[in-house]
């Protein structure tokens, strides 16, 4: 029983590691998941995206199908901000390679990128970062491949789940007063 109590604990304690890899080549845009547990002798890995068995579903004439937005309130991005702090991001890495022939163009993207890159700096408090960034003049392309590694442990993860179950919640409920049903967008006929 003691010995059970003890492998239970350790088992929430031991962290995960989580690596999402984005590679993007032009056109050419591949998203990979990988987790590793307990030194490797759990390793999943996933494509997210492109799925490998993406199977084109046909609509039916008179089907709707409708989704709802997940709308997020200030406060919900606060609470959200607070609990991926605790997630622990042990590796960052970004390298993005990015050419057009218009110099302005790529200019301006290299500022835009490099005011983003001084903001996750400041946000990520990461043990490797590094934030690479190659601009080229000459030629139209895009080369990124960027790499995050997250060491989360199992009860950090139950408690993001609970939370975010808890938003979504909190946004479906219906009769809910908050900021995002303010808006009657009923039509009352022609208005001019």
């Amino acid at each position: 029983m003691f010995l059970s109590i003890i492998l239970i604990v350790l088992f929430c304690k031991i962290a995960l590691n989580i690596i999402i890899t984005i590679d993007v080549n032009n056109e050419d845009i591949s998203i990979k998941l990988n987790i590793k547990y307990i030194m490797g002798l759990i390793n999943i890995k996933k494509q997210i995206y492109p799925k490998k068995s993406e199977k084109q579903k046909t609509k039916k004439k008179g089907e709707n199908k409708s989704k709802r937005k997940i709308r997020l309130l200030k406060t919900d991005l606060a609470i959200i901000y607070k609990l991926t702090e605790n997630l622990r991001v042990y590796e960052f890495y970004s390298n993005i390679e990015i050419g057009s022939t218009c110099m302005k163009f790529t200019s301006f993207i290299c500022l835009v990128i490099n005011i983003i890159y001084g903001n996750l700096a400041n946000i990520i408090t990461a043990k490797k970062i590094y934030l690479g960034f190659k601009p080229d003049f000459t030629n139209s392309y895009i080369i990124t491949h960027i790499k995050i590694h997250m060491k989360p442990t199992i009860k950090d993860l139950i408690y993001l789940g609970i939370v975010m179950y808890k938003i979504y919640i909190k946004n479906y409920k219906k009769g809910d007063n908050n900021e995002s049903d303010r808006v009657n967008s009923k039509s009352y006929g022609n208005n001019s």
